[in-house]
């Protein structure tokens, strides 16, 4: 298993392994809430006490909430990734993290958080949304703030969020979480 995108709802669930699998292949962030369950002679489970489980999608191409992790799949990073799937970017000048292409499905609040690891610059560096290359809104990524929100992003696809790090600024990028709020 690979370190994907996670399902937003948190709650009890099963995991189930292949008898030749290792509860220590799979990342950190499963590994600390599972509990042994049973097995079988092919299977191993487990259960997921709480947390969020992987899911293999990006954006929000449903109605509902989707969430996203520096290292969902496709996204690409700059600095270093912990075992809650935060990334803390070590000082970077330049894009620290960019989503591949998103598509959302209905009329989108998109909201980023984080956490400044410095606090001078106030102005760290800016988060922008675009679409097919164009970009459609910039916000600036402040030391004194720990959220970015993006209202009412249109339906569609070809989305893209980067967040781009000034000189010196540090930051810890936690999650990107994607809410409808319309059709």
């Amino acid at each position: 298993m690979t370190d994907v995108d996670a399902h937003p709802h948190m709650g009890p669930a099963a995991l189930v392994l292949t008898s030749t699998s290792s509860l220590s292949e799979l990342p950190f962030y499963l590994q600390k809430n599972t509990t042994y369950y049973t097995e079988t002679e092919d299977y191993i489970i487990y259960l997921l006490d709480s947390g969020s489980l992987p899911d293999g999608v990006v954006g929000l191409p449903y109605t509902g909430t989707g969430l996203d992790y520096p290292n969902s799949v496709g996204y690409t990073y700059r600095g270093t990734v912990d075992e809650n799937r935060t990334l803390n970017t070590d000082g970077y000048d330049g894009i620290v993290m960019q989503s591949p292409d998103l598509k959302f499905a209905c009329t989108t609040d998109i909201f980023l958080s984080y956490a400044a690891l410095t606090n001078d610059p106030d102005t760290m560096g800016i988060v922008v949304l675009s679409q097919n290359g164009t970009v459609l809104e910039t916000q600036s990524l402040s030391a004194s703030a720990s959220q970015v929100v993006f209202h009412d992003v249109a339906p569609g696809d070809g989305y893209q969020l980067s967040v781009e790090l000034y000189a010196g600024a540090c930051a810890s990028l936690q999650n990107i979480v994607f809410t409808s709020t319309g059709s």
